[in-house]
């Protein structure tokens, strides 16, 4: 079984804070709140997610920022 990252639950509070409304984001989403551009989570999220991207959950956002 797999530790949690030490900053993981800052980086859902933190995603909580700017979504509180939502648990999935979309691309543009994602890309605005990191401040890149959509092809960047593309290229390289693409390894974290499955190859047709539509959209992240906080809880998987949070894991991949935390690692």
């Amino acid at each position: 079984m797999s530790r949690e990252k030490p900053t993981y639950r800052a980086e859902l509070e933190r995603l909580d804070t700017a979504f509180p409304d939502k648990e999935f984001l979309t691309v543009k989403e994602l890309a605005d709140y990191l401040g890149v551009c959509k092809q960047t989570i593309y290229r390289k999220w693409h390894d974290h997610f499955n190859k047709t991207i539509h959209g992240f959950t906080k809880a998987r956002i949070a894991s991949v920022l935390a690692s």
